[in-house]
């Protein structure tokens, strides 16, 4: 069977989402987008502030000898899904109806997951030469004032059949079916495209799923992982499925029909699978009729009875604790109280916090009445009960997920003590005392569940480090008639020495290091959380605002003995010119010279008994583990951390610490400490806002594109005696963050090119640079699989006209760069 359509067959769409097992009812046209016509591939493109219903259909065409196919959009709103208008030019061709003219396909787009505007279609437009290869893929772009551009995927395409595009969620693989090898047979295979920065690369078969003797065809990849085509094993075409290895793209496992009541029928052809955008239904295309009979394709729906999300709140009381010498320090309490939240559908649960602070929410699906309505993103609002309203006030956040999120939902909600919130000052100190944070006379933080994230070595054995052992090779024709031979064999000879000048005490590490390493594991959680929190603080949400520098401080204490004067240091060595880490006052250290802390370095050339250099250490290689963990853990940091100057992170070695009632083992401590500007709202305006925060817990940077609301609809305004939710505001961050703006605030920025690493992203900005355009960023960009990609853009312009301006002018400076950049304006 040819599939007469896209054009063996059909189509799929790249919004992502999760396949429930359970399934409600045998899948129904969708009546809503069929006609008596041929309709065949589907697609979802959402936006901002709309969702569109993209069709490839041969509707309206004069006759069935055209056999045409074209794209037709329709508009979904509250009310439902609107008209279907013909696409504009150039996605379908110009209409030729003379006698003579070729049948016209266009159709099968498929649109990025993070970027409506970006997409790939079909088309057997003719080439700029005139030359017809029958079906291609093409990219599509829209601009910001709606004109689209078509342009060939010369490295994809061949001189065959290439036909049926999907993305993968992440939008690094493009898979698509060709006959490219086996032209004139009339077998397809389905091959895979990786994204690279300059372009998309050769496709290669994909092996795993492709037969020799049949056809596969039509692919789409869900967000559960899998990729779902179609394939005529059976006879005729059927829907299979099969599990992807989401960093090659390439299948793991063993390909089986979809197991789903109702959609693989014998005597009819399904294809094109493809789930709604939050996965609560299933589409894909067939001509099948109860009778089986076959008719005209038409698309059909199958609705899936989704799980609930579980979101689990952990509630902190923030405040500040007297120390013995008079100071005081920020801390964090489980608190025991109600939990409230408010789901996208306006209803309010409470549950109750155990005693480490942690309620439990079940908020189920949402059911919808046809697939156009599956939203992919959910809100809930959650706040908490303060046991002493007088002198605390609980945060009021609003929290964002991607329906396709397939992990427990988890996040911190801070009450906080007034004093704390309404601060005049801005520096919040996180000590973690009575901690052996170092076995004596070594640097190195004695931990075991985060020592590969440190750069030092650690006390603790290496199980990699064993015994070489060798085995004695065996001798092939070592007796001959003609010859005889015989190998000496020596196995080889370990040596372990200890190095000279190392002062670690050993005897330490054997008797308490397992001790030490729980107690430091639990109090390096525990600065990760702390910085979760720190980050919160007005005073520093204010000045990440203002684009004020935050500076991170991290403290190390030895104990008062002084240090062997044969000891050395035995570490790498350290640049502190190049290293993000900076160490206080390097300028007056004796033992530093030019920027560079050497190998070999006596410690007693430092002052303080040798004890300076070795806090020195201790701070520094602290504070570049924190670095790391909180790069990891902490996307706010990580956001921070990415945006020059505006985070830096400062060792301190304070020498010996002034603990006298700890034992030395406990004054070997370390001392987290956050610092901003302060620019003392309070006095200034008279009014502080609320805490709150907008917060993605599980999903990628797509929110800005991707939220869509139809709340302005009369018909959805909530009731009198419902909570009315806060829209959510997303601002266009390239990785999740709790900043907040005032809604008269907008920033719009000129895109100039995406790479895979930031070396050519800083290459391509010091390049703009010198052409004497200087208001250029660089700011990274996290896929949902966690895989990294770095943007070149403008600074913000307060409004799209003024963008657009400017963007009128680049075309001069464009084509003077290296790197070929198509501009886009986006909404940040």
């Amino acid at each position: 069977m040819k599939w007469n359509l896209c054009f063996y067959s059909l189509l799929t769409n790249s919004i992502i989402l999760i396949t429930a097992q359970s399934i409600s009812a045998q899948p129904i046209p969708y009546k809503s987008v069929n006609s008596n016509a041929d309709d065949y591939a589907i697609a979802f493109r959402t936006l901002k502030t709309k969702t569109e219903l993209w069709i490839t259909s041969s509707r309206g065409q004069e006759s069935e000898l055209h056999r045409s196919k074209k794209i037709l959009i329709a508009t979904v709103n509250a009310k439902g899904i609107g008209e279907f208008t013909e696409a504009p030019q150039p996605l379908n061709q110009p209409s030729n109806l003379s006698k003579n003219s070729q049948v016209q396909l266009n159709g099968c787009p498929v649109f990025s997951q993070c970027d409506g505007n970006y997409g790939i279609m079909v088309s057997n437009r003719l080439m700029s030469n005139g030359k017809s290869t029958g079906n291609d893929l093409y990219e599509i772009q829209c601009s910001p004032s709606g004109e689209w551009a078509v342009n060939r995927l010369d490295s994809v395409n061949s001189d065959y059949w290439d036909d049926t595009p999907t993305l993968s969620t992440d939008g690094n693989f493009l898979y698509f079916s060709s006959d490219r090898n086996s032209p004139g047979r009339r077998l397809t295979d389905i091959f895979v495209s990786t994204k690279t920065s300059s372009g998309w690369s050769t496709p290669q078969a994909l092996d795993g799923i492709n037969s020799t003797e049949y056809s596969e065809q039509t692919p789409f990849v869900n967000g559960d992982g899998y990729l779902y085509y179609a394939t005529n094993r059976s006879g005729d075409y059927d829907i299979w499925r099969v599990e992807l290895d989401k960093s090659s793209g390439k299948p793991i496992g063993i390909p089986k029909p979809f197991d789903m009541k109702g959609v693989n029928k014998v005597g009819s052809d399904e294809g094109h699978p493809l789930f709604s955008p939050g996965g609560e239904w299933f589409l894909f295309t067939s001509n099948k009729t109860d009778s089986y009979q076959t008719k005209d394709f038409d698309i059909y729906q199958n609705h899936m009875f989704q799980p609930a999300d579980t979101l689990q709140i952990t509630v902190l009381l923030r405040t500040k604790r007297a120390t013995v010498g008079g100071e005081y320090e920020d801390i964090t309490e489980p608190q025991s109280t109600s939990v409230y939240a408010v789901d996208g559908t306006l209803k309010k649960t409470t549950q109750n916090s155990d005693n480490l602070g942690i309620a439990s929410f079940i908020i189920p699906r949402a059911i919808t009445q046809e697939p156009a309505f599956d939203q992919r993103f959910r809100s809930v609002v959650v706040s908490a009960k303060e046991k002493n309203p007088e002198k605390q006030i609980s945060s009021k956040d609003t929290l964002l997920f991607d329906r396709s999120c397939h992990a427990r939902l988890n996040h911190t909600l801070i009450i906080w003590d007034t004093a704390t919130y309404f601060t005049t000052g801005c520096r919040q100190d996180f000590p973690i005392v009575n901690v052996q944070f170092f076995v004596s006379a070594y640097w190195c933080p004695t931990t075991l569940k985060y020592q590969n994230f440190t750069l030092c070595g650690s006390i603790f054995p290496n199980p990699e480090c064993k015994i070489v052992e060798t085995i004695k090779p065996e001798l092939p024709c070592k007796n001959n008639d003609l010859y005889h031979y015989q190998l000496n064999y020596t196995e080889p000879t370990v040596e372990v020495t200890r190095p000279y000048g190392l002062c670690a005490d050993l005897n330490e590490a054997k008797q308490h290091g397992a001790e030490y390493a729980q107690k430091v594991d639990s109090a390096v959680s525990k600065f990760i959380e702390n910085m979760e929190i720190a980050l919160k603080q007005p005073c520093v949400q204010r000045a990440i605002q203002s684009h004020k520098p935050i500076t991170v401080e991290v403290v190390g204490w030895t104990d008062p003995r002084s240090i062997d004067n044969r000891c050395i240091y035995t570490g790498r060595d350290i640049n502190l010119k190049t290293s993000f880490v900076k160490l206080q006052n390097i300028e007056s250290k004796q033992y530093i010279s030019n920027g560079l802390l050497s190998n070999g370095t006596p410690f007693s050339k430092s002052g303080a008994g040798g004890n300076q250099m070795l806090s020195d250490l201790r701070a520094y290689y602290t504070a570049s583990m924190l670095d790391t963990l909180w790069q990891l853990n902490l996307p706010e940091y990580n956001a921070l951390r990415h945006r020059k100057g505006a985070i830096n992170v400062v060792a301190i070695g304070k020498a010996i610490s002034l603990e006298h009632s700890a034992s030395y083992g406990q004054q070997r401590s370390v001392n987290v400490r956050i610092i901003a500007e302060d620019d003392n709202l309070k006095t200034i305006s008279g009014k502080i806002p609320l805490p709150s925060s907008t917060t993605v817990i599980c999903g990628t940077n797509c929110f800005d594109n991707q939220i869509i609301s139809f709340t302005s609809d009369s018909t959805n305004k909530p009731k009198k005696d419902t909570i009315d939710l806060p829209k959510p505001k997303i601002i266009g961050k390239p990785i999740q963050s709790t900043e907040i703006r005032e809604e008269s605030s907008h920033c719009y920025s000129i895109l100039f090119h995406t790479f895979p690493s930031e070396e050519e992203a800083i290459g391509l900005q010091t390049e703009i640079i010198s052409k004497k355009f200087n208001n250029i960023r660089v700011i990274p960009f996290i896929e949902l699989s966690g895989r990294k990609f770095y943007r070149v853009l403008t600074g913000c312009y307060d409004s799209n006209q003024t963008a657009e301006q400017i963007e009128r002018e680049l075309p001069p400076l464009l084509q003077s760069l290296t790197v070929k950049c198509t501009t886009m304006i986006i909404q940040e």
